[in-house]
Parts: structure tokens; sequence; C-alpha cells
């Protein structure tokens, strides 16, 4: 998966095995990926229908960004 942040184009390949999505309103969405970094650290990378990061949260461990990703009405999509 390719992203990007403001001109930079995220190089890394970022392997996800699920894409959150959120309907925000007419032919609006809203993208989440999980994502953990080499240091271990779980983020939550949250990008938009042309793959421009706009938010990214650090979270304690995979389950909790899976609660929080849920309780803001994200659904799972699996990658295949």
């Amino acid at each position: 998966m390719k992203l990007a942040k403001g001109n930079m184009v995220w190089s890394k390949e970022i392997d996800a095995s699920a894409v959150w999505i959120k309907v925000v309103g007419m032919l609006q969405q809203n993208w989440a990926i999980i994502h953990e970094t080499r240091e271990s650290v779980t983020e939550i990378l949250f990008f938009d229908d042309a793959s421009r990061i706009f938010d990214k949260v650090i979270c304690r461990d995979t389950t909790t960004a899976i609660n929080d990703l849920k309780r803001n009405r994200f659904s799972e999509q699996l990658t295949g």
C-alpha cells in the first residue's frame, strides 16, 4: 500500500491485512490501517480517498487500536 503525507510519498511497503473504513458523509469516507513499526510501536494511520495521510494515533497494542477504531464506528474490510 502506498500512502502520502503532504508532498512526500511514503515509500515503505505497508503490510495491512485489513483496511478500516468510516463513512462520514455523502461520497466521503475516512480510511485507516493499523501499522506496527520496526520499533514495535502500534499506530493507526488515517488517510483519505487520494491516499493522503491526515492523522496518526499511537496505541498501546493492536487490540487497543482495533477497539478504538470500532468505538469510533470504523468497519473492518479484509484485504484478502
